[in-house]
């Protein structure tokens, strides 16, 4: 009996290492290692959401360009949004007070801040415009911790920083088939990333672009889960059993 009691402990801690084997993200990587860069830069689109703030010690004048209720970027929803943010229409454009029209369509963030700092300067001097994309959102879903749809302040959001805000993947999650579902102009395509891989990294997947949806599969029938229950129920009874084996049959 006590050996059969051992071979089910056996079992059990063989069975919880694998497991947690398969939860180990970039499995294998080594300490420096160097990957090549990902050449990545969002360039804005119709529909893309932008904050622009305009800040001067002329305080009075520098409201002219602002919208009076900003984003309070800590507790955004799709509402506060459109109120206090300009939308670039399906021409590219945004319009703003005074400067009227300005095309904001494929420009990096960087780039419109750039172009919205030289039309303020025009009108306003010693002033700093701060540009945002207040509308970079993902949902995550599936088998994690706090599925939903998450927002991004910059524009270099990654699969572990979308997981992450989600609480990250559940231990019956399987982060070898994790989907990335991404629009693109001949309709949405799935990609299947296998985040144990440090390749991943390299991977044109690796960031995420606006309206993104993460997808986690379930490992194979939760019976990994479900098996090693049982297997801990069963050596909890013949624990319970060897003590009163021990006890009455010395």
């Amino acid at each position: 009996m006590k050996n059969l009691f051992a071979f089910f402990i056996l079992i059990l801690l063989l069975s919880s290492c694998y497991s947690s084997k398969k939860a180990i993200y970039l499995q294998g990587l080594s300490e420096g290692a160097r990957f090549k860069s990902v050449d990545f830069e969002y360039r804005l689109q119709p529909g893309d959401v932008l904050s622009i703030v305009v800040k001067s010690l002329d305080e009075l004048n520098s409201q002219i360009f602002n919208i009076q209720s900003q984003p309070n970027y800590g507790n955004v929803n799709g509402n506060s949004l459109f109120l206090s943010g300009y939308t670039i229409n399906s021409e590219g454009y945004i319009k703003l007070p005074i400067l009227g029209d300005i095309k904001m369509a494929n420009m990096t963030i960087e780039q419109a801040e750039q172009i919205i700092q030289g039309e303020v300067d025009k009108y306003l001097k010693n002033s700093t415009v701060i540009v945002k994309m207040v509308s970079f959102k993902v949902s995550v879903l599936g088998d994690v911790k706090s599925p939903g749809y998450y927002y991004f302040f910059n524009a270099r959001g990654n699969i572990f920083e979308g997981l992450s805000m989600a609480g990250d993947i559940n231990p019956t999650g399987n982060h070898k088939r994790v989907k990335l579902i991404r629009q693109t102009p001949e309709g949405a395509k799935a990609h299947i990333l296998d985040l144990t891989d440090p390749k991943v990294i390299e991977s044109e997947f690796f960031y995420l672009l606006p309206n993104d949806v993460v997808y986690v599969e379930p490992l194979r029938a939760n019976t990994t889960r479900r098996n090693l229950e049982l297997l801990s129920y069963i050596s909890s009874g013949l624990s319970i059993s060897l003590a009163i084996y021990g006890a009455f049959f010395k």
